[in-house]
């Protein structure tokens, strides 16, 4: 229990540490991007009292239950009681709606949100919530439940409450978000929800020190870095020219990232790569690609 709890005040702690510093809609920071439409039914019998209501302590999940709700079956989980369900954990340190969003089994995943809720606020061993395994299994439909249930209890609940309910900008023990996680495993559409969800995150290093935005750079998806930058005009590049680097963590030699991705879509992006690090430190690099970029900033400044 004591660890537990111990895990607990470690990620609060991130949480408001990151929080601080970042800038959020007004909305709290969580916009609603998922199919409302599809899991109205189950946020409608949802129960917020119950939303920040914690297990005390934990309970060895037995056998067959571990292997009910890895295999999809919403009839073993229907048979517990609600306290139980939330004070069930795995060897690995795992909850039932863990174990339900790491296969990727999305209805039943909204069985236990509706029935115990407070899952979705409770981390494992590793410090990863539900939508940190969730985001790193690629399971998209299971990403869009756990969002709209973010989004939907935050508009509800106060101010200072919502920020223990901004999980995109958590860390896991290696420094990971649910957005870092996503990326990691090329999940460019989770990548895409999540930055709509909440683009805070997109700006934090991991314990390698690197940030989500060096890794879409990396990874040659121009959509996503624009989302991620915000930009739909030439005033929007300017503006993010001036506030980039007071707020990207870890490595900030993204045009390092844009020769590696060597993608000719990054040239409207120039000004804001760039302005990171000094022409200097760009050596010219031996491949033709990254040659004609060296000149083509040579240029610019």
């Amino acid at each position: 229990m004591a660890c537990f709890q111990a895990r607990l005040d470690r990620i609060e702690s991130q949480r408001f540490v990151s929080l601080r510093d970042e800038r959020g809609p007004s909305n709290g920071g969580i916009e609603l991007v998922a199919n409302t439409e599809s899991v109205a039914e189950f946020l409608t019998n949802l129960r917020l009292e119950d939303l920040f209501n914690l297990p005390s302590g934990y309970v060895q999940m037995d056998p067959e239950t571990f292997c009910g709700v890895s295999g999809g079956n919403k009839e073993c989980v229907e048979k517990l009681r609600s306290l139980e369900m939330a004070r069930l954990e795995s060897h690995n340190g795992d909850s039932v709606l863990h174990l339900a969003a790491t296969w990727g089994h999305s209805e039943l995943v909204k069985s236990i949100v509706s029935e115990c809720p407070c899952l979705v606020l409770v981390p494992n061993s590793k410090d990863q919530f539900p939508l940190h395994v969730a985001a790193y299994a690629g399971h998209s439909a299971v990403v869009e439940v756990l969002v709209a249930t973010l989004t939907y209890v935050s508009a509800k609940v106060s101010e200072e409450k919502k920020e223990r309910l901004n999980l995109y900008v958590v860390k896991d023990k290696d420094g990971d978000t649910p957005l870092h996680l996503a990326l990691k495993g090329r999940y460019m559409e989770i990548a895409s929800s999540l930055v709509k969800a909440n683009n805070q995150a997109s700006f934090l290093a991991n314990n390698e020190g690197i940030s989500p935005l060096y890794m879409a750079i990396e990874a040659g998806d121009l959509s996503l870095v624009k989302a991620i930058l915000d930009i739909t005009d030439d005033d929007g590049l300017e503006r993010e020219k001036c506030s980039l680097d007071s707020k990207l963590e870890g490595r900030k030699y993204l045009a390092h990232a844009a020769l590696k991705a060597e993608s000719t879509g990054f040239f409207c992006l120039l000004p804001i790569l760039f302005v990171q690090i000094s022409i200097v430190s760009l050596s010219p690099n031996t491949r033709c690609f990254g040659n004609f970029i060296y000149i083509l900033i040579k240029q610019k400044h």
